[in-house]
């Protein structure tokens, strides 16, 4: 069972900021049993014999690399500049919630202390798989930057209509 502690930071009701260290030891505890579970069950070994899983891991990779991102990119000449940059405005912001759930996993993995640095433990390739992903949504989000700001360097009038039609629709 997992138990989640909302402290309050000021007698208002603002947003409540979550308390991790206990939340964070048992999701950790409970997600690292999981993930090696399915790991041994994945890769048809157990945690006393490794058998054939010893020679998956550096075996020849052929990497095949298909995004919907990009292939909804490649299509956006199809779009006004209004919903080009309404749908890049939209996945950069899941990227951003995406980074944050990465950050909060990160967090995490300071109750692993010395494991995180042993590479013969499973809490290293999963750190490591974690960061491959951090980094790899933070240049996401700065590639999504650069491509609304060109956007918006091609199209200003674009943006700017599209800023104040969605003023015209704010109380005020």
């Amino acid at each position: 069972m997992l138990l989640i502690n909302l402290a309050y930071p000021s007698a208002s009701l603002h947003k409540p900021r979550l308390q991790f260290s206990a939340i964070q030891a048992s999701v950790r505890v409970s997600y690292a049993a999981l993930m090696s579970t399915l790991g041994y069950a994945i890769l048809g070994c157990s945690p006393h014999n490794h058998g054939p899983a010893t020679t998956w891991p550096d075996s020849p990779l052929t990497e095949i690399a298909r995004s919907e991102l990009m292939l909804r990119v490649r299509g956006l000449w199809l779009l006004s500049p209004e919903r080009s940059r309404a749908f890049l405005l939209t996945q950069r912001e899941e990227y951003e919630s995406r980074l944050a759930t990465y950050a909060m996993e990160e967090a995490a993995f300071l109750l692993e202390a010395d494991a995180v640095d042993d590479p013969t433990s499973y809490v290293f390739d999963e750190y490591a798989t974690l960061r491959y992903g951090i980094m790899r949504v933070r240049e996401t989000i700065a590639w999504f930057d650069w491509l609304l700001d060109r956007l918006d360097r091609l199209h200003p009038t674009d943006r700017l209509a599209a800023d104040t039609s969605g003023a015209a629709n704010q109380p005020g």
